[in-house]
């Protein structure tokens, strides 16, 4: 399987695993309830899908009657039919990220920096912490959602990872890694 394809599985696992999915069409969708996020929420094509017009409409729908920007994260080599159903439905490309990856193997220690602590986040106010320096860092304003703390509660609890990093007292960034299925796992943050 190519690096793309085994990425998109991964991603469509961990969907399959919410207990908030659910499913249209060929379509998984990702719904957070507690977290508004457009990174939080989308759909994932089934492998190969071809997506009539009707589909997609009833997609859209979906996201709108839960209050969601309707949206979508795949890779088009997952399912080739599916970026043009899109687009002939009046969607955009967002962004084309490249995939980064990294074996175990070539995983390096950073060089230190003086006056930086990262530690997995232990008490409220270091959850609280890591959220808002999150939510700042997608766009947010204001206060994060409680779904923000929620993942990094999870992902912490869990078989995940979550990070907070303290520059010179101050929290400074924060990020986290999915649980791991097949040897992947999504770093964000």
């Amino acid at each position: 399987m190519s690096m793309a394809n085994a990425v998109q599985e991964y991603a469509r696992t961990l969907t399959l695993r919410s207990s908030t999915h659910y499913r249209v069409g060929p379509f998984t969708v990702r719904h957070n309830p507690g977290w508004e996020l457009r990174y939080a929420n989308y759909a994932i094509p089934d492998r190969d899908a071809e997506p009539t017009a009707e589909d997609v409409a009833a997609l859209v729908d979906a996201f709108r009657e839960r209050g969601r920007l309707p949206r979508l994260e795949f890779l088009p080599a997952w399912a080739p039919a599916v970026e043009p159903a899109l687009l002939a439905a009046g969607f955009t490309v967002e962004n084309r990220a490249p995939l980064l990856v990294c074996a175990r193997e070539g995983l390096r220690a950073p060089k230190p920096v003086d006056g930086l602590r990262i530690a997995v986040p232990a008490t409220d106010t270091e959850f609280i912490d890591a959220a808002r320096v999150q939510h700042h860092g997608f766009g947010g304003a204001g206060e994060p959602e409680p779904g923000t703390t929620t993942w990094l509660r999870s992902a912490a609890a869990g078989d995940g990872v979550a990070a907070l990093a303290i520059l010179d007292s101050a929290p400074a960034g924060a990020g986290g890694c999915s649980v791991p299925v097949d040897g992947l796992s999504e770093l964000v943050g």
